[in-house]
């Protein structure tokens, strides 16, 4: 395989371009070449020549291994990409084009970082690259295959990404959740965030990845749920993921378990360098599908179905539990619209990446909700607030979360989402599209909007 030589990147300058290309920074290139030699990856714009050549005097970059790629440079503020030309007897020529869009691995960026943030970019870049040719357009969806995750790929679908780009990570292909999302057209891809090595085989032709949950619900956080975090996030980086778009939550600061370790894994996907989008949901409208609130709110119109006693000096009205006052507006947001928006920020990661930013579609009183349940069900429905202090003796996090909507609440601004993600639902729509009267639909049937 021909080898490289400092002239002949010089020579590779598109017109225009001085020829103090950038000087060669080495690292190992056995994660993206195939080959455990040090591979030159050159990371500023102004060095000489010579410092490439003192630091390899062979002037030579090791690529036997791997026949399709040569090496990276940049010149003029953008990264190059250098092979073989196809004929072989032109054993030193080299075709060059120019990656417009590789990340912005702009010079001015990787000065700034620093040497070692500077290869790491460059590294991702490498990967991302050694993917060509391939699908390497995908997108990986994690923590999806509950029902609120299926939900939120409805709203990956409804922000316009195709279907086809879609896998998800599931440890049973072949169950009946992974069947129902084969079934709109996405990818089950055999994995477990709890086995690291079945992950770097996942990432295969991944560009990037949207990660519902880490852990499944419950009354407290699953520790756990960092630690996969970590996981995902090192197969990501060694793959060349270039973007995360993570499901998170408003509310941090309170002590609230599963808040903050949301809060924590957004650390974990940050550090990692790959850019990240953390879009913080406030109270999901599917949380009062569950069993612990629904069948309390539809009591009058269960009561209807089976006889017409409801109505008998007010009997049997539909109760709306939640310990919070009447007049305390709570910002809501449907799982669905978590996936629109999730869609959006993938479809713009030079918009969104870096971006952390509270969601929300609509924001009602509880009073107001108790109006938009009665139209919904055609049934008379009264708020009532449990005290909280019944919270601290049942669950340490409900009566955090109790405390925190109470005094303090959600700060999304409704106006900036609704302008950043047209199409997000209020509650009367929510109730409206799910058939909230349809006492013959439940939480665990899932959702059919």
């Amino acid at each position: 395989m021909a080898l490289a030589s400092a002239s002949c990147f010089a020579a590779l300058k598109p017109p225009g371009v001085d020829h103090h290309i950038a000087s060669i920074v080495p690292i190992c290139s056995e994660k993206f070449l195939g080959s455990a030699r040090d591979c030159g990856y050159l990371t500023g714009s102004q060095s000489s020549r010579r410092l490439w050549e003192s630091r390899n005097p062979a002037s030579r970059i090791q690529t036997s291994h791997s026949p399709q790629i040569l090496g990276y440079y940049t010149c003029n503020d953008r990264v190059h990409y250098c092979k073989p030309l196809e004929n072989p007897a032109l054993s030193t020529g080299f075709d060059c084009f120019v990656v417009e869009s590789l990340q912005n691995l702009l010079v001015s960026h990787c000065r700034n970082i620093g040497g070692g943030g500077a290869r790491k970019l460059i590294a991702r870049a490498a990967g991302s690259m050694m993917q060509q040719g391939q699908n390497n357009d995908a997108i990986l969806l994690v923590g999806v295959t509950g029902g609120t995750g299926r939900s939120a790929v409805n709203g990956l679908l409804a922000s316009g990404i195709e279907s086809s780009r879609l896998r998800f990570l599931t440890r049973s292909p072949e169950g009946a959740a992974a069947r129902n999302l084969a079934g709109i057209g996405a990818q089950a891809i055999a994995g477990d965030l709890d086995d690291a090595n079945s992950l770097s085989e996942v990432m295969k032709g991944v560009r990037a990845i949207y990660c519902h949950a880490t852990s499944k619900d419950g009354a407290q956080a699953d520790p756990a749920g960092e630690v996969r975090a970590e996981r995902l996030v090192k197969a990501a980086d060694s793959a060349g993921v270039e973007h995360i778009v993570y499901n998170s939550s408003g509310g941090a600061g309170h002590g609230i378990s599963q808040v903050e370790q949301k809060f924590n894994i957004e650390k974990i996907f940050r550090d990692s360098g790959i850019r990240t989008t953390n879009l913080r949901a406030t109270m999901f409208m599917e949380e009062f599908w569950k069993v612990y609130t629904r069948p309390q709110i539809l009591k009058c119109a269960e009561v209807l179905i089976s006889s017409c006693l409801c109505f008998v000096s007010g009997l049997h009205r539909g109760s709306f539990p939640f310990s919070m006052p009447s007049d305390k507006p709570l910002q809501l947001l449907s799982v669905k619209d978590m996936g629109l928006a999730a869609g959006i920020a993938l479809k713009d990661p030079e918009e969104y990446g870096g971006v952390s930013l509270e969601l929300a579609g609509d924001e009602l009183t509880p009073a107001q909700m108790c109006e938009a349940y009665s139209k919904a069900q055609n049934s008379s429905v009264s708020h009532f607030s449990p005290p909280k202090f019944l919270f601290w003796f049942l669950n340490r996090d409900l009566y955090r979360i109790a405390k925190f909507l109470s005094e303090e609440g959600y700060e999304a601004n409704i106006a900036d989402c609704r302008r950043r993600f047209p199409g997000l639902l209020t509650f009367s729509e929510f109730l409206e599209l799910t058939h909230w009267g349809d006492t013959s639909r439940t939480y665990a049937d899932g959702f059919k909007y």
